[in-house]
């Protein structure tokens, strides 16, 4: 027979109150016997843990915080005394958080945030390397225009867009190239440098100067560049294959205990040739059987094995003009 369920209300001074499902074995409720299943133990032994809590005052708190203590002031919470927290050891109390002042940053600040729109303006007039470009916008020759007391250039873009590139004196100079190559500008190369520069700055010869900054940056030449190949892409299949031994597995009923594998680089067609053994004749076989089927490739890709770089392998792939790439010693993957 199947006992009914009742939806009880469990209190103890242990672990306080639960609520839970129990089976009623007396037909009596009142003081009757239940009996509890596994998830009833299981949220007693939840509400008898003790949370482990860390105090954490993000800076919204914290501002809310300051506002409220400026309207109404509180005497400061008192840390309960040794007595209370021998006889109640489950009171956490949160370590008082101490503010650590910064130190100050080394080296001068950037220049370019002292510098206000008069006394760059000022700055810009005094430059003797770009009188020639006041002349020729006062004579409206050239490019050059003016905005309220600043000196602009025109210039497009390639996709046809107007920019105008503000002209900086030669005191501002190599700031302005720090900041188009350094920081978070990542220390690109010569031609971004020079394309990021010319988005919204200008002054003569400023191309020679981005080449000259960048050749000689201290970490883009301690770092150098990339050796990158480009890949080329396979435009016919069955041009470039990728072949491999595999073994020694259990030997089958005709005595073979390894398999030559091969892959087509383009399709991914593959083929799987049983052999008895790995040596120069055995996997020449292989090969020939593999290549009457899908034809002889341009280029093979294997590792260096010896069955793949003896002197009878090299002169069947010389003599049918199959060119061969070893992979690298003990880095399979490639």
């Amino acid at each position: 027979t199947c006992l009914s369920l009742a939806k009880i209300e469990l209190q103890s001074p242990v672990f306080g109150k639960i609520i839970t499902k129990a089976a009623v074995i007396d037909a009596s409720l009142d003081n009757g016997i239940y009996l509890l299943g596994n998830r009833s133990a299981q949220l007693i032994e939840e509400q008898q843990k003790t949370p482990n809590l860390n105090a954490v005052v993000t800076r919204s708190q914290k501002s809310k915080k300051e506002t409220e203590a400026s309207a109404v002031l509180k005497p400061p919470p008192q840390r309960p005394s040794q007595t209370v927290l021998d006889e109640n050891p489950s009171i956490i109390v949160a370590e008082e958080l101490v503010p650590f002042p910064l130190p100050q940053a080394e080296g001068d600040t950037n220049r370019l945030l002292k510098v206000d729109s008069e006394a760059f303006a000022s700055e810009q007039w005094n430059c003797t390397g770009l009188k020639p470009c006041w002349e020729k916008e006062r004579k409206g020759k050239g490019k050059f225009v003016k905005k309220g007391d600043l000196l602009f250039r025109k210039d497009k873009d390639h996709f046809g867009n107007v920019n105008l590139q503000l002209l900086i004196p030669a005191d501002l100079r190599n700031e302005i190239l720090a900041l188009c190559h350094e920081s978070t500008s990542a220390h690109l190369g010569v031609t971004k440098t020079k394309d990021r520069l010319l988005r919204h700055y200008f002054w003569p010869n400023c191309v020679k100067d981005t080449e000259n900054y960048v050749r000689s940056c201290d970490p883009c030449q301690r770092i150098g560049k990339a050796r990158e190949k480009v890949v080329p892409i396979i435009t016919e299949i069955f041009s470039k294959i990728n072949i491999d031994a595999v073994g020694p597995l259990p030997t089958s009923a005709k005595n073979n205990r390894y398999l030559l594998t091969a892959i087509c680089m383009s399709s991914k067609y593959p083929e799987a040739i049983p052999v008895a053994d790995i040596n120069s004749v055995s996997v020449i076989d292989a090969l020939l059987e593999v290549f009457s089927r899908i034809g002889f490739p341009r280029e093979i890709q294997c590792d260096n094995g010896t069955s793949f770089t003896s002197q009878l392998t090299t002169e069947f792939f010389e003599w049918f003009g199959i060119k061969v790439t070893h992979s690298s010693v003990h880095h399979p993957q490639s």
